[in-house]
């Protein structure tokens, strides 16, 4: 990032490490914590809104804007959130219907996307739903000891580490966006920066220690400083991994036209910010591309690459706590307690304003906003 490549190769390579092994260290202390006692992230009338517009009865996540289609990434958002407020019901049949819908015939990984009255669901895959998925299950686990929960979260952990998703470059192995189609006939690789979950990543380790997690939160982070283009230093939403290690920002395709930062893209800050990983360094490069010239109330979401040209600009109540988030990392305001799940909002908005209200509970409490009972005047 802007930050960090100002900064001699060597102060970097040690000021990201050093800040590694404090975050580690911090995140041991936190998951060894009994789940329950984990604050809720904000009332549970948020969850119940979220749940009548986005939830199916029969335990699948909804996108109603996308055809109300089902995604791996969904159903692991959902499922992670129905741990948060204790929301058992809702979290087996989430579970339950996930394993009966997204398994796909000869394949370990579940498949990305199903679209209700498809004549043929698909068979490709996205590795950040599985790995969202595993961390729910894990989560669940603790939240209400039930072992089964953890073997299957361990199991597809095994899964997430197949040669077919990790791939080496220049001596460090990638996590892939999927098995096919993203390694290329010159030995590079196309990477998407947003699936490096990083949070995840700590709490697999503890349940894993001989696995490639503590491995990927450190490439994780150095291709994050690696991908820092355009006019603010951003990670793009897509990048190609050369044989010999640089980084270029590209569209999913690999190729550079369209090349930008965007939806994916926005969840890099939360997952610093989840992780404890909130070094201003990281986080500044996007504050400056959020509020550089801006007029607008809507936030610049997509920006064109290398250009810094704002091509989309929304009013998301989830992108927008994103960026008070990372503001609260950086200057302690917390999020303003006017923020709610809007009529405006679709479920990937919707489904980020609850995970950063989640954590920043976990790991920033102090940034959430005051509960209503104290905004009242004193003596009412």
């Amino acid at each position: 990032m802007a930050g960090l490549q100002s900064l001699p190769p060597y102060a970097r390579r040690v000021g990201v490490l050093v800040g590694l092994a404090a975050a580690m260290a911090a995140a041991l202390a936190w998951t060894l914590l009994r789940a329950e006692d984990t604050p809720q992230p904000g009332p549970g009338s948020e969850w119940s809104v979220y749940k009548s517009r986005f939830f199916a009865a029969e335990g699948r996540s909804v996108d109603p804007d996308n055809g109300s289609r089902t995604t791996s990434e969904g159903q692991g958002y959902a499922m992670l959130l129905a741990v948060a407020y204790d929301d058992r019901p809702a979290f087996d049949a989430l579970w339950k219907w996930t394993q009966a819908n997204l398994t796909i015939e000869g394949e370990t990984m579940f498949r990305w996307r199903w679209r209700p009255g498809a004549p043929e669901q698909e068979r490709a895959h996205a590795t950040d739903g599985d790995m969202l998925i595993a961390w729910a299950l894990l989560r669940a686990s603790r939240k209400w000891s039930y072992k089964p929960y953890a073997d299957a979260a361990i199991g597809k952990l095994k899964t997430l580490q197949d040669p077919l998703i990790l791939h080496t470059i220049d001596g460090r192995a990638y996590f892939l966006p999927g098995k096919y189609g993203f390694r290329k006939d010159d030995g590079s690789a196309v990477v998407n920066p947003s699936y490096y979950i990083f949070p995840a990543f700590l709490a697999f380790q503890e349940v894993n220690f001989h696995g490639a997690w503590g491995a990927q939160l450190d490439v994780g982070l150095r291709l994050i400083e690696r991908s820092s283009f355009g006019p603010f230093g951003l990670p793009a939403d897509w990048v190609r991994v050369a044989p010999d290690g640089k980084v270029t920002a590209t569209n999913s395709d690999g190729a550079p036209d369209g090349a930008r930062t965007g939806y994916e893209g926005i969840r890099v800050p939360l997952h610093l910010l989840w992780a404890n990983f909130a070094d201003p360094k990281l986080l500044k490069p996007f504050r400056m591309a959020w509020t550089d010239g801006r007029t607008d109330p809507q936030l610049p979401i997509e920006i064109a690459l290398p250009s810094g040209e704002v091509l989309t600009r929304s009013m998301g109540t989830g992108f927008r706590a994103i960026e008070r988030a990372v503001e609260c990392a950086i200057t302690s305001e917390p999020l303003p307690p006017t923020y709610k799940i809007e009529p405006w909002d679709d479920y990937y908005s919707a489904s980020l304003y609850l995970l950063t209200k989640l954590a920043l509970a976990e790991r920033f409490p102090h940034c959430l906003p005051p509960e209503p009972s104290k905004l009242l005047p004193s003596g009412r």
